[in-house]
């Protein structure tokens, strides 16, 4: 497991980059609420080549919490197939602000992307994802909530002989300067009802152009 707290010294000119060259980091701890990596108040600190593989167990492969200017570049989030059938790949709570995922790829897992209500009308700020792929989830490629800037354009969206697709994506609250383009979602073979590739409630966007 690892843990990743605010770093002293670290700015917007002063950054952290991890490279993994595509390295593997994997554990097969069994806790309660247990996940791989967790980013906690961290800020200024990007992931690159990363392959992030979760065990059985894990809820959550990756955990920010009021996070600023984090991203994830080629980066690889997976989950074992039909195992924890309500795990996360990336789950962000409380307030998280300017997180990118570009060129990722996201395999199995339950939701890719999670990005929780925030209290007191609040928003967060800028959330880009990509030209990612996103492979065999079983309920929703993402699900954002209460933000404030968000781009979801150029990825690609498959999952194929799940036994329950919800809604491939979920958009609630958004506002500002945001836009879905240029996605292909192909959902197909579910044994349950399949539902919506784009689902967007309470948002206002400049673009919409889903397919």
């Amino acid at each position: 497991k690892i843990q990743i707290p605010a770093i002293k010294g670290v700015t917007e000119t002063n950054t952290i980059t991890f490279k993994g060259e595509n390295a593997v980091i994997t554990y097969t701890g069994s806790e309660e609420k247990d996940y791989l990596l967790s980013l906690d108040s961290a800020a200024n600190i990007s992931f690159e080549g990363i392959v992030f593989e979760a065990g059985a167990t894990h809820d959550v492969v990756v955990d920010l919490k009021n996070t600023d200017d984090v991203s994830f570049y080629k980066t690889t989030f997976n989950a074992p197939v039909l195992t924890n059938p309500t795990m996360i790949l990336v789950n962000m709570s409380a307030m998280n602000n300017n997180i990118s995922f570009v060129a990722d790829t996201f395999n199995n897992g339950n939701t890719s992307i999670y990005l929780a209500s925030q209290k007191d009308n609040l928003k967060a700020q800028n959330i880009q994802i990509d030209s990612c792929v996103f492979t065999d989830f079983r309920a929703s490629a993402a699900v954002v909530n209460d933000i404030e800037n968000m781009m979801f354009r150029f990825n690609k969206l498959m999952s194929h002989a799940n036994d329950f697709i919800a809604d491939a994506t979920q958009f609630y609250n958004i506002s500002g300067v945001s836009e879905i383009g240029a996605n292909e979602i192909v959902l197909s073979n579910s044994t349950s009802k399949i539902r919506n590739a784009i689902v967007v409630r309470n948002a206002s966007f400049e673009d919409i152009n889903p397919l």
